[in-house]
């Protein structure tokens, strides 16, 4: 029996350029995954490329660190230009602890998420999973409100940062955008990654493939290494690895 690896590219919707990054990620690559962020401007594009390859799995990236919100948070999650705060306000930056916040709410951040996801599914794509951006869903405030959804939908969550909310997928891998987002990629340490997972019964690795635009490179701090991550995710030499230690490729609704 082979041991499974979803790989999954986080952010589909950020921008067409995004967009474009992660279906030829998909189709030229070795990627099986996404989540899809309802608030964010390549929204309804990604929802028309999701049509032309339905054997990418697509689940929903709840979003409260980035662009504008679909309904009326409060003006405590914003900024000066009505779009939410950054991850900062919500953890530290000296050891990733959560942070604590008078105007953080959890009712308010459920029916933000359930808006999110509901825009996902009525746009005609059924969610495959749930993760968030900046792993918000981590948060100690915030880890019963995605325990809910999580129910609600019948979805299983990524686990990440103690948070486990899946009895399937246990171990998560986050190590690829260390590794991959160089000009100069050492394969040997993705080597050595998949080496140490592969006898892991279902494993997640998390990337972020995309082309580059304005819109990216003024509102995201993590950009170009993006690009090179595209690279590695079409690179013969990344699918022999995954090969070579006998990983079968999946997506969420395989498990």
């Amino acid at each position: 029996m082979l041991n499974k690896l979803i790989i999954n590219a986080d952010d589909f919707g950020y921008t067409e350029a995004t967009n474009y990054g992660i279906v030829d990620a998909h189709k030229n690559g070795v990627l099986t995954s996404t989540t899809i962020m309802a608030n964010m401007p390549g929204f309804d594009h990604a929802v028309k490329l999701s049509k032309l390859y339905p054997n990418l799995g697509i689940g929903v990236h709840l979003v409260l660190t980035c662009g504008k919100p679909l309904t009326d948070v409060g003006e405590g999650y914003l900024d000066a230009n009505g779009e939410f705060k950054r991850s900062q306000y919500y953890f530290s930056r000296d050891d990733n602890s959560s942070l604590d916040a008078e105007w953080l709410d959890p009712d308010k951040v459920y029916i933000e998420w359930k808006t999110q996801i509901e825009k996902v599914i009525n746009s005609g794509v059924k969610p495959t999973h749930l993760d968030s951006h900046h792993h918000m869903h981590t948060h100690e405030v915030l880890q019963p409100v995605v325990r809910k959804l999580s129910e609600e939908y019948n979805l299983p969550v990524r686990n990440c940062n103690k948070a486990f909310f899946n009895d399937k997928v246990k171990y998560f891998e986050e190590r690829f955008d260390k590794f991959a987002s160089q000009e100069k990629v050492d394969y040997k340490l993705l080597d050595k990654m998949l080496n140490e997972i592969k006898e892991k019964e279902i494993t997640e690795i998390m990337s972020h493939p995309s082309y580059i635009s304005k819109f990216l490179l003024e509102n995201s701090s993590f950009n170009m290494g993006r690009i090179y991550e595209l690279d590695v995710l079409t690179n013969d030499k990344f699918r022999d690895i995954i090969e070579k230690y006998n990983l079968e490729l999946i997506n969420y609704s395989d498990i």
